[in-house]
């Protein structure tokens, strides 16, 4: 299946089940603008810095147990399933083996960085950079070295894309067959993914361009705020709806290589 018939799938899902999407997205606006508003305001009464780190790893637990939430609402939605705001915001059966999970491989993904940033710093990439920050080449190689030091996380997150939805189908699993069987589906298809996303982005750069291109404020902030609408309420389900058509069709073809194997046998 190729990049576009997916994103067909599920813009035709989108179509049909637009009301679900846009409530869904709008109870995950109105949940993250509560928390972060919350946070910030208790984090300006508290002067203790402990506390504070605190509060921020349990704003952090509570934005994956949301996200879990909406993987597996749009899940359902591209299975034709029922899907209800109680699978977003609902609890979360064996929750913590997902969050070690995640934990895990965001602690890679630091660790990879932090050690490619460390070799260009070792080049003299950084002092090159400072000499020379107000020309034209200096601001293009900075593009370039901050591409270059988040490709290990960019493969990380691709690598374990489909986390997720691994885990919502397979609660039972143990941790360590949980991140195997995840990285055992992405195989030969990581390319393909990040195209797909690759793709979505460029409605950013769009929207983008048409705010720099616009010079009158009063207009600008009307296009910003009809092109953030379109963001959030087209753009975002139809990613969420894309990555579980991607799943359901890695996992289609995982079966397809199994049934092959067992013919040869």
């Amino acid at each position: 299946m190729s990049i576009g018939e997916i994103k067909r799938l599920a813009r035709e899902t989108l179509k049909a089940s637009y009301g679900k999407c846009a409530l869904a997205i709008l109870g995950l606006l109105v949940f993250f603008s509560v928390l972060t508003y919350g946070t910030v305001l208790i984090s300006n009464y508290i002067q203790n810095s402990g506390l504070t780190l605190g509060i921020a790893l349990i704003e952090s637990l509570l934005y994956l147990f949301v996200l879990l939430g909406m993987y597996s609402y749009f899940l359902k939605l591209s299975r034709g399933e029922e899907a209800k705001l109680s699978d977003i915001f609902g609890p979360k059966e064996k929750f913590y083996k997902y969050l070690i999970a995640q934990v895990c491989i965001i602690l890679i993904a630091v660790i990879l960085t932090t050690i490619v940033s460390r070799i260009l710093m070792g080049f003299g990439i950084k002092a090159f950079v400072h000499d020379g920050i107000n020309s034209a080449s200096s601001l293009l190689l900075v593009l370039v070295v901050a591409i270059i030091i988040y490709i290990p996380a960019i493969f990380i997150g691709v690598l374990f894309s489909q986390l997720p939805f691994v885990f919502l189908d397979n609660k039972d699993m143990d941790l360590g067959a949980l991140i195997s069987k995840t990285m055992d589906l992405i195989k030969g298809s990581k390319m393909k993914y990040f195209l797909m996303l690759l793709s979505f982005m460029l409605w950013y750069v769009l929207i983008l361009i048409i705010g720099l291109l616009i010079g009158n404020v009063a207009i600008g902030a009307i296009i910003g705020i009809v092109c953030g609408l379109f963001l959030l309420f087209y753009v975002l389900p139809y990613i969420f709806l894309a990555q579980a058509f991607f799943y359901s069709y890695i996992i289609e073809h995982e079966k397809e290589e199994i049934g092959k194997d067992a013919k040869e046998e």
